[in-house]
């Protein structure tokens, strides 16, 4: 793994791929764990909530962009998944209505991707309103802190547990946070989760330092570390991902600090696009700052996506293969989306995917 990014040529997920728009409802969030970034990346509670219409206009440019690209997407990879995030997503005072308009404004949308809303959550809104809730979502993330209250613990476990009663479809994740009484709080949710069938897995926290014995204990729970604790990136969703369509051999963890995918092309704004309704802006995902134009930054803002759209509308109609070439030093994320060193490669690899090519 630590040559992948100098010897492999192409980088290819396993699986199915889909469209996923990750959308960041509010900054706010009702913990304050030390492990999470304050600020961009991260929660910040004295940026106030964004407005319902606010969220209800960036959803609808998102669909619109969604829709664009679906077109020149073979049948079976028209699916989206929208993942309602933070911050704490249900933390929004108008986070009720937020959810009800996603279906109404999907209505325009429905013949031309199949929509799947996941909310990705610390599980602690009161067990009332999150039975309410849960009749808009179809799916969930859980993120279980332990440096969470015990309050907050206990409404966790209520909250899985009714998801589990009704047959709703969740997964959680336990975050290995190496201080002590942390550590052993994961480790001890960990068994509760698997005796209750949670569909739980271990997450390891971005930037934290573990001893030998807990290496030794992440190895053992699925968390491969290299010795010198290299930074990495395991795929949020937990799937494995492969090279050079090497099926057979899978992997779990990209390295950070290597030379990243700089100069490689890579097709993310075919499977990702991510919008922030706090600083109201547009990205190809959540940490990926590519464009078209071979610079960083935003895609566009709430009041240019409209005309991004239409430009992306045009691109499509007179290039074969639309596709970035990355500018990044490190890849923080994007990492399933199909990329490769050679443009032909990756074009190749595309028409797995895509109408086009």
């Amino acid at each position: 793994m630590t040559e992948l990014h100098t010897v492999e040529p192409a980088y290819v997920p396993a699986g199915k791929l889909g469209f996923l728009f990750d959308y960041i409802i509010t900054m706010k969030c009702n913990f304050s764990c030390t492990y999470c970034v304050i600020g961009r990346g991260g929660h910040d509670n004295k940026i106030p909530h964004p407005s319902r219409e606010t969220c209800a206009k960036m959803l609808t440019q998102g669909f619109e962009y969604v829709s664009v690209v679906n077109k020149y997407k073979k049948e079976r990879f028209k699916d989206c998944i929208l993942n309602l995030l933070g911050g704490e997503v249900l933390y929004h005072p108008d986070i009720e209505n937020i959810i009800t308009d996603s279906t109404r404004i999907y209505e325009k949308y429905q013949n031309d991707f199949n929509l799947k809303r996941r909310c990705t959550t610390n599980a602690s809104a009161m067990p009332n309103k999150w039975k309410r809730l849960v009749k808009h979502i179809e799916e969930f993330t859980l993120s279980y802190h332990p440096e969470s209250r015990d309050k907050f613990k206990e409404i966790f476990k209520i909250n899985a547990h009714y998801l589990n009663e009704i047959g709703k479809k969740f997964d959680t994740i336990s975050l290995m946070y190496s201080k002590a009484p942390y550590w052993e709080d994961a480790l001890e949710f960990l068994e509760y989760g698997k005796k209750h069938n949670f569909n739980i897995r271990p997450r390891k926290v971005d930037g934290d330092i573990y001893s030998p014995e807990q290496i030794k204990i992440l190895k053992e729970i699925g968390i491969t570390i290299q010795h010198n604790q290299q930074q990495g990136r395991a795929c949020c969703g937990g799937r494995s991902m492969c090279t050079n369509r090497d099926l057979k051999t899978k992997h779990t963890f990209i390295n950070r600090e290597s030379e990243g995918f700089e100069g490689w092309h890579c097709s993310v704004p075919w499977f990702f696009l991510n919008a922030n309704a706090t600083s109201k802006e547009f990205n190809t995902n959540q940490d990926c700052r590519v464009r078209f134009d071979e610079t960083r930054g935003p895609l566009a803002t709430i009041d240019t996506m409209d005309e991004y759209v239409e430009q992306v509308k045009e691109k499509f109609k007179n290039e074969s293969m639309p596709l970035y070439k990355c500018v990044q030093k490190v890849c923080w994320c994007g990492t399933c989306a199909p990329k490769s060193k050679n443009l032909d490669t990756l074009k190749d690899i595309m028409k797995i995917y895509t109408t086009t090519h």
